[in-house]
């Protein structure tokens, strides 16, 4: 028998139910017994593993066998909870099944007009997220084409359902039921939540220079890019504790959909994956074949993380709405010669054309001559930048771009410091916005940006959050110049308003309080009741 399995009856009573012996010329594990019988994988730790493909063969010898693959399982603690892709006797079909909890909804059969004598591969996913878990799964005749779609697609969101388990067969029947090619590969664990930080452009052997950073999240350009190359670039990243918006390479996109299916299948598992970054800038010719890609992802990966790309014009933009789950809007004040508030302008058109869909705000890390020759934004319209953007409504940063940013050292350095702020601020960013009365009141400077994208906007921008009882007030001067400002309705009547990053604080009078933002100013307000 295999090293490790353990085989119990209907009971859990542990014996000797399944054998390995030869079939078609294949070394399986059958089952040696025409009762209910478990197999299950009992190594060290595996009834704690979590996100797994469990993938193999399987075969019955009679039409009266039953046969089930079990994942997530618990009964080799003696527990009868798992669940299982289930043919029981005399079926034609797979049926997705729960013991111990409930399956919550989705497609849970798949008929495959299963017959007595026939190898079936499977492959089932499973995944364990905050509310629920998940599964995919798909079975076929061995020697046929892999279906492109996932034939099970469903969830168990009950509080009893199964967190973690092993895998292994369960078998009834004297027609010995038997599975072969078991394999259990590892998965991604869900896209973690947050105010994403990160840089475009970042080739492995800079991954250490981002050690002590809080900018986590890169991606690599390349218009040609093997397989290994993109397996071997998510594995660095995420040995060096990084994620990766992966590349999809541009010179590919018109390549057939088996070339996709294979691609995005074997990156799929990559630990460091939380995003598909597609061709950027595409034109509308390329609408149909970004469609196709789009829609492969959203088919084959199971975890639904976000496919996106960059756009520079936004004319066109409202053709993409429907293709992508993120936009990259960027605003490059230096190179474009457009006011500080282009961020504000650019972020703000996004989402008008494409409600709904989630903004990565891209500011600038590079000079004008992308030489080290030209111009770029002091720390200070730095900061601005990545706080405007934030304020517009960015779900996190993307600079670009390292590979050039790297060489400009008070700009780097203002970047480490700028993302450093904002992951401080990680748990305000994701509290509410109340809708407290607040106002701004201009007292002195100008009241107005300078027109962005043909658009004005009031000289402070700011937005609130709660967190923890106190209350935030994030804050910008979009203006060209000095501008003193008086925060009114501000909670309580009395009291202080601490400036984070700033080591001063102001007085709170009348639910009042007043301060000067030079042009790009940036001030972060932390009001306790």
């Amino acid at each position: 028998n295999p090293t490790g399995w353990l085989d119990q009856n209907s009971a859990f009573a542990s014996g000797d139910y399944f054998q390995t012996t030869m079939l078609d010329g294949n070394l399986v594990l059958a089952s040696a017994d025409s009762g209910y019988r478990y197999s299950h994988y009992n190594g060290d730790g595996a009834l704690g593993w979590q996100n797994y493909e469990f993938s193999g063969r399987l075969r019955f010898g009679r039409n009266d066998d039953g046969i089930a693959l079990t994942f997530y399982s618990q009964v080799p603690a003696g527990e009868n909870r798992y669940y299982q892709l289930l043919r029981y006797s005399n079926w034609s079909h797979f049926q997705l099944m729960a013991h111990g909890t409930n399956i919550g909804d989705g497609v849970m059969s798949v008929n495959v007009n299963a017959q007595p004598n026939v190898w079936y591969r499977f492959r089932i996913r499973v995944y364990t997220t905050a509310d629920r878990i998940r599964f995919v799964a798909k079975i076929w005749r061995d020697g046929d084409p892999e279906p492109s779609v996932w034939q099970i697609d469903a969830f168990d969101a009950y509080t009893t359902r199964i967190g973690a388990g092993t895998v292994g067969v369960w078998a009834m029947g004297s027609g010995a039921p038997a599975v072969d090619d078991l394999r259990v590969q590892r998965l991604a664990p869900p896209p973690p939540a947050g105010f994403a930080l990160g840089l475009y452009d970042v080739q492995p052997a800079d991954f250490s220079l981002l050690q002590g950073t809080a900018l986590r999240r890169v991606q690599q350009y390349d218009s040609v890019q093997s397989e290994s190359d993109a397996l071997a670039y998510l594995q660095a990243a995420g040995a060096a504790g990084l994620d990766v918006w992966q590349n999809l390479p541009s010179a590919y996109l018109g390549y057939a959909e088996s070339f996709w299916t294979a691609r995005i299948d074997a990156l799929i598992p990559e630990t460091a994956l939380q995003g598909w970054y597609l061709p950027e800038e595409p034109s509308p010719t390329a609408r149909a074949a970004m469609e196709r890609l789009h829609a492969l992802i959203r088919l084959r990966d199971p975890l639904n993380r976000p496919a996106g790309t960059y756009f520079a014009d936004l004319l066109t933009l409202n053709l993409w709405c429907d293709v992508l789950d993120t936009l990259f809007i960027g605003a490059y004040p230096e190179y474009t010669a457009q006011p500080r508030a282009s961020m504000l302008a650019r972020l703000e058109i996004a989402q008008e054309m494409c409600p709904g869909v989630p903004v990565i705000g891209v500011p600038m890390l590079f000079d004008t001559a992308f030489d080290g020759t030209g111009d770029y934004p002091t720390s200070h319209e730095a900061r601005a930048d990545a706080y405007t953007a934030l304020i517009a409504g960015a779900q996190g940063l993307q600079w670009f771009s390292f590979h050039y940013g790297k060489n400009l050292p008070d700009l780097w350095q203002a970047v480490q410091s700028i993302a450093s702020e904002l992951d401080t601020l990680q748990p305000v960013l994701a509290a509410p916005d109340e809708g407290l009365p607040i106002a701004a009141q201009i007292l002195t400077g100008p009241p107005q940006s300078p027109p962005a994208s043909g658009r004005v906007y009031d000289s402070i921008q700011w937005i609130q959050r709660t967190y923890q009882s106190d209350l935030y007030l994030i804050a910008v001067n979009v203006a060209t110049g000095t501008v003193t400002v008086r925060f009114d309705g501000v909670p309580p009547a009395s009291g202080q308003a601490d400036v984070l990053f700033e080591n001063r604080s102001l007085s709170v009078t009348g639910g009042s309080f007043s301060d000067t933002f030079a042009e790009a100013d940036v001030h972060v307000y932390r009001i306790h009741p």
